[in-house]
Parts: C-alpha cells; structure tokens; sequence
C-alpha cells in the first residue's frame, strides 16, 4: 500500500500576518527562500519534502561554504506519494538524507525528493 501525505500551501495573506516585516524587513518569494538554500517551517506537515531543484542549491551552497554537499544518503527506493492542495498526487523520486548542524554538532534530516516543479523545502 502506498504511503501518502496531505500538502497544502498557502500564502494568500502572509504580508498581513507578519505586518509586512520580517526580520530582514522584508517578505521573501518561494524562489527566494530556494536560491539563499532556506527552508519553508510548516507547522503542518507530517513530513520534510522539497524539489530537486532546491535540494540541489542546498548541495551547491553547502560545497561552497563547508566543502561538503552534506548528503549522507539517497534512497531511490523511499518513494512516498503526496497530494496537493490542487487535488494532484506525485510520487517523489527518492529520499535524501542531509547533514546539517545542530546545536553546535551535525545531525541527518530525511527530505522526500518530488522532482517536479522548484518548491522550497518545506520542514
């Protein structure tokens, strides 16, 4: 049986929320957040997924800046299906398990790989 997940995104109103500031002063786009290599927190989800195209700018940027892309493993067999806020379903093409530092010392995430379209990861 397939594993499946529900994803909504919405960002209709987010200016409002944060009062149009941020800690930066300003909003950042969804192509923003996946060039500086960032992440999406979503409070809502049950599991870690993001695009190929911005596990691939974490890889770029973390060979830059620590000479390592970080990526302890890929499992091309941990192909989970989500659903989306558009009613589509995909099958994400493997599962990356990456390095990042924790409280001073490195840990491993588990991101779901989808490799349609360039959404940031979202945590």
């Amino acid at each position: 049986m397939a594993e499946e997940a529900p994803f909504i995104f919405l960002a209709e109103g987010m200016r409002e929320a944060f009062h149009g500031e941020v800690s930066t002063g300003q909003l950042l786009s969804t192509q923003d957040v996946v060039a500086q290599g960032k992440a999406i927190l979503d409070g809502g989800a049950t599991r870690t997924i993001g695009s190929v195209v911005a596990l691939s700018k974490v890889c770029e940027l973390n060979e830059k800046n620590r000479g390592t892309a970080g990526v302890k493993k890929v499992d091309m067999n941990d192909r989970p299906i989500f659903g989306f806020g558009n009613s589509s379903r995909n099958q994400c093409a493997s599962t990356a398990q990456l390095e990042v530092p924790l409280d001073g010392r490195m840990s491993t995430l588990k991101v779901h790989a989808l490799d349609e379209g360039s959404a940031p990861i979202l945590l």
